[in-house]
């Protein structure tokens, strides 16, 4: 046999087959991983920003008090001399992040609580969830998470845990909406009449289903519990003094929006495009995934 037969013939190795079919997957399929990429990237240079940049403390060192923004201090100084553009950017990495692990935590609450509704199987356990789904649109809603937020106090860690229950019912009411109208599936069905067990069924039936809608979900809901933090922040209450957020940096030049309008102006200006840059995300993720999106907001 010719040394070209025996070449051609010759398998690959088993880690060039796996690599080439994981490029091919990529290739095929670059843009979840590409919006991955850019969350990856906001989140990741907010967070060395907090760490790398000057406290406010330190840039108030020998600096002028209450300058206008100009070419060397582009958001202008406060009344303590610190420079808002870093000031602006540290708060910034914590409000993010803030809204991002209450995100995450409400929202695996949330499935946890429509799985194990799924995993009991009762249409009453659905209903419930989705009649809880649209408590958290409602006023009382913001209002009962400020009176908590008045008896737990200020910290990081304690505004995540007060804006995650209200995310973990918004997801799991979207959740339940899901498996009741995945009970009737066809291949569902199928599985029921082959005698499948619940649990069998969610983990083979429901779970790849739902992964393409709870990314659309928590990418969608992600600039909401921003404002929201914010509004808690604003509103005196979130991180605290020690780890500021833009809410509260923003509520700093409400006594100086006369006299000093960019102490107020510039940090609320970082809050509008944060929003915004996670509302085009949001919307650039529910489009990949295939939820339905508005056409004419961007």
């Amino acid at each position: 046999m010719p040394k070209s037969a025996k070449r051609q013939n010759r398998r690959r190795p088993r880690l060039r087959r796996a690599a080439g079919r994981a490029a091919g997957r990529l290739w095929l399929g670059w843009d979840p991983y590409l919006l991955l990429g850019c969350y990856a990237l906001v989140f990741g240079l907010l967070g060395a920003a907090h760490i790398l940049l000057p406290s406010a403390k330190a840039a108030a060192d020998g600096a002028r008090a209450w300058l206008a923004p100009n070419v060397s201090h582009w958001f202008g100084l406060d009344a303590a001399g610190n420079d808002l553009l870093m000031r602006s950017l540290r708060a910034g990495a914590v409000s993010l992040w803030m809204a991002l692990l209450a995100t995450l935590a409400g929202g695996a609450a949330g499935l946890a609580a429509a799985a194990a509704v799924a995993l009991g199987g009762r249409d009453r356990g659905y209903r419930l969830l989705a009649k809880l789904c649209d408590l958290p649109a409602l006023a009382p809603g913001l209002i009962l998470l400020f009176i908590l937020s008045a008896g737990a106090g200020q910290g990081f860690w304690i505004s995540v845990a007060l804006l995650a229950p209200f995310v973990a019912v918004f997801a799991a009411g979207r959740a339940a909406a899901w498996f009741f109208d995945w009970e009737i599936a066809g291949d569902v069905l199928a599985a029921r009449t082959l005698g499948y067990s619940r649990a069998r069924l969610v983990w083979e039936h429901y779970v790849p289903r739902l992964w393409p809608r709870v990314t659309a979900l928590a990418a969608g809901i992600l600039p909401a519990v921003l404002l929201a933090q914010a509004g808690l922040s604003f509103s005196g209450f979130g991180a605290g003094a020690e780890a500021p957020d833009l809410g509260r940096v923003v509520a700093e030049g409400r006594a100086h929006l006369f006299e000093a309008p960019w102490v107020a102006f510039c940090p609320g200006l970082m809050l509008w495009t944060f929003t915004l840059m996670l509302a085009m995300l949001g919307w650039a993720v529910r489009r990949t995934a295939g939820e339905p999106v508005v056409e004419r907001v961007f």
